[in-house]
């Protein structure tokens, strides 16, 4: 077998580190889109939550207006 010349080490030792950056691509697009998807539902969530706060803001407030009322009958 013949000896590897240099520009030939320098070629593999560089198609090595492009099929590394390669792989790396790959995983970083798969953490992204995951943490995109997070993110999502996250968001999701807050926003059921700030509802549901909403809406107790509002019977809170009707109960005090009827309370309210009820004093100023009295």
């Amino acid at each position: 077998m013949p000896e590897t010349t240099d520009p030939e080490r320098e070629l593999d030792a560089l198609t090595e580190k492009v099929k590394q950056l390669a792989a790396l691509c790959r995983k970083l697009r798969h953490e992204n889109q995951a943490l995109k998807e997070e993110r999502d539902r996250l968001l999701e969530e807050r926003e059921h939550y700030l509802n549901r706060a909403r809406s107790a803001r509002r019977r809170v407030e009707a109960m005090l207006d009827r309370l309210q009322s009820l004093g100023q009958q009295s």
